[in-house]
């Protein structure tokens, strides 16, 4: 998901991506049964990180978790720097809107190629369906359960990038992000769903940008979920 962003990241930046349960290095694991749990395995992982500044950015369903992370984060106080969300529609769109876990396999395929996210020939291919869909339905249901929750604004900046042309979230379904922190940019990109790949050096920059009050010579963490 990220590959695109390692030529641009400052060295005195770090980037973890996160590899979530039941893909990758991780695929023997049981897949996830929350975006809490998730969000809690990676509290853990960012405490032991000690005091290094933390940016959290998540894209699309990486953006609940993100959400999810920074109210854990500020709840033991140890706020990230700045909360970035991409492609993430506020959860109350989510809610009103049709869930897709339930959609056939042809239908799911469809809707992941009018996007791009997806090479045309994995989803043309029948073996590595039934390698990719499984997790996807899994974060589908996760993405669509995930409750709606009345909390104080964070104590910190929250980014909000929009795809201009994405085909899945219109404008209109993040606006409900504004209530969610007193200092929200929404931020307009060309491009659709996968924006962020276009313009990665452009993201970096204004992720690394959140550390003016950091010291120049201070390690500083990104966390990106996606």
């Amino acid at each position: 998901m990220f590959r695109s962003w390692l030529g641009h990241v400052p060295a005195d930046l770090e980037l973890c991506a996160v590899e979530l349960p039941g893909r990758g290095v991780r695929s023997r694991e049981p897949l996830a049964t929350s975006i809490d749990a998730i969000a809690r395995e990676l509290l853990t992982a960012v405490e032991s990180l000690g005091d290094a500044p933390v940016t959290l950015f998540g894209h699309s369903f990486g953006g609940l978790v993100a959400f999810e992370l920074a109210h854990l984060l500020v709840g033991i106080e140890r706020p990230p720097q700045a909360l970035c969300v991409a492609a993430c529609p506020h959860p109350s769109a989510i809610a009103r809107s049709p869930t897709w876990s339930e959609l056939s396999d042809e239908r799911l395929v469809e809707l992941l190629g009018v996007a791009g996210g997806v090479p045309a020939t994995l989803l043309e291919q029948q073996d590595a369906r039934e390698l990719f869909l499984p997790p996807l339905r899994a974060d589908l249901r996760l993405f669509w359960s995930q409750p709606e929750r009345k909390r104080p604004p964070l104590p910190l900046a929250l980014d909000v990038l929009i795809g201009q042309k994405d085909p899945y979230w219109p404008e209109a379904t993040f606006d409900g992000w504004h209530g969610e922190s007193s200092q929200v940019r929404l931020r307009s990109f060309p491009g659709g769903h996968f924006f962020i790949h276009q313009h990665a050096a452009r993201i970096v920059d204004l992720l690394a940008g959140h550390d003016a009050i950091t010291s120049s010579t201070e390690r500083r963490t990104l966390t990106a979920a996606g």
